[in-house]
């Protein structure tokens, strides 16, 4: 419906299109609580029926091995750390001394050999400024077994490239310039313009904290619908209530939110944290069921899953953007350029008001919940586009990026949609 028709419709007929839309939405939270209790009672029954002993040293078996997954872990980290420390007072001291040695690693043969350097030269190579490297993406045989991030630590850099299969979790990791785990109070320290520092990485480590989060915490990141993510962009974040922030989801989005979605409309900013909820579920509980609620777009494709890439990648709506980026990592995420001119120039079709992205009950104020017909537009792709000075400036990625059909459907303006020709 055009902007202007919908201003000239009766109050009662506004009444009637929320209340039908209360209605579709009560009818969804009534199934999802119905599948919920079902689940339930499958699991008391499954409890019922076998032996507690047999559960209880099942689950001990597995705590005993998180336990000690988790000391080999800390083992890694804290042998990093001491070899880290080590070498930054081997080359303090070497520097007052007048000479270092640097140890360089043939390409030809595995032995070392140190090359002295005088404090001069050594003071040169410091104060020269930093450079990014890119690093090209390898062909990985899809009949090996996955490696772990953990026991890649314990290998020596080799020589030739090796051939890796990331696992689930590990296709995507944070952007090749971050060098710090993630802060544990990230947004304590994000000052409100995050866009000095680079953007781009910002993104990667509060996407990143995906790997730092709790394993029970994981478990609660699906207890929610996107409702509360909704009343956060509306009211401010500070209106959810201590359960729903204590949520990983939503700690995550409010981060990505107030550092580097709060610039945009509330609609898009609405729309992307809906679509990054989908995939974040995903994350935290990989299975069937969460891989089939997001929108096949969205879906991690096959290089994906086969080649490391910054994480924040995995969260562009394109899934062709999405392979290019991660092949052409330092042409495009080599500064954050490109970054602030996705986040500039982002579109998202939705021919009503922001208000009309959620509901409230009556008797329950403070609860929002999303619009399911927003959600339908969330999940088509061909509501996500780039405004047309975007691509004026990336003109080669006009077909990596679905663009809207000329002629809107019934009830959308032509002025709602983003036309490129």
């Amino acid at each position: 419906m055009h902007p202007t028709e919908r201003q000239q419709l009766d109050p009662e007929a506004q009444k009637a299109r929320k209340r039908a839309w209360d209605r579709a939405a009560q009818r969804k939270l009534r199934q999802n609580t119905k599948n919920r209790l079902q689940h339930l009672e499958n699991t008391i029954n499954t409890l019922k029926n076998n032996n507690k002993d047999e559960i209880i040293a099942r689950l001990m078996n597995e705590n005993e091995g998180l336990r000690k997954e988790i000391q080999r872990l800390q083992d890694i980290i804290s042998g990093t750390i001491a070899t880290l420390q080590n070498a930054g007072s081997a080359i303090s001291s070497a520097s007052e001394g007048g000479h270092v040695p640097i140890r360089i690693q043939s390409s030809s043969s595995e032995d070392e050999a140190g090359i002295p350097m005088s404090s001069e030269a050594l003071q040169t190579l410091t104060n020269e400024p930093r450079q990014r490297v890119s690093v090209e993406p390898q062909q990985v045989p899809l009949n090996e077994p996955p490696q772990t991030l953990s026991s890649e630590l314990h290998h020596e850099i080799p020589n030739e490239p090796q051939e890796t299969v990331l696992s689930e979790t590990e296709h995507m990791v944070r952007s090749p310039t971050t060098e710090s785990p993630l802060p544990p109070d990230l947004h304590q320290i994000l000052s409100a313009s995050s866009w000095e520092v680079d953007a781009w990485e910002t993104a990667n480590q509060i996407f990143g904290g995906i790997a730092h989060v709790d394993v029970m915490e994981t478990l609660i990141a699906d207890t929610i619908d996107m409702g509360p993510l909704i009343k956060g962009i509306h009211l401010g974040w500070n209106s959810l209530s201590q359960q729903q922030k204590r949520n990983p989801s939503v700690r995550i989005l409010q981060q990505m939110d107030e550092s580097i979605w709060a610039s945009m409309p509330k609609t898009p900013r609405a729309a992307i944290a809906c679509k990054s909820y989908m995939l974040l579920r995903y994350l935290f509980n990989p299975d069937s069921k969460t891989l089939n609620d997001m929108p096949e777009w969205e879906q991690p494709s096959h290089l994906q899953r086969y080649t490391r890439h910054p994480i924040a990648i995995s969260f562009f709506p394109w899934p062709a953007l999405r392979e290019r980026l991660i092949l052409n990592q330092e042409l495009y995420l080599g500064t954050c350029d490109f970054f602030e001119e996705i986040i500039s120039n982002c579109v998202f079709t939705w021919p009503y008001d922001f208000e009309d992205t959620f509901t409230i009950d009556d008797g329950y104020p403070n609860e929002y919940r999303v619009n399911p017909l927003f959600v339908e537009y969330v999940r088509d792709l061909g509501n996500w586009t780039m405004a047309p000075s975007f691509f004026a400036k990336f003109p080669e990625l006009l077909s990596d990026i679905f663009i809207p059909r000329p002629q809107p459907p019934n009830g959308l303006g032509a002025d709602q949609m983003t036309l490129v020709s």
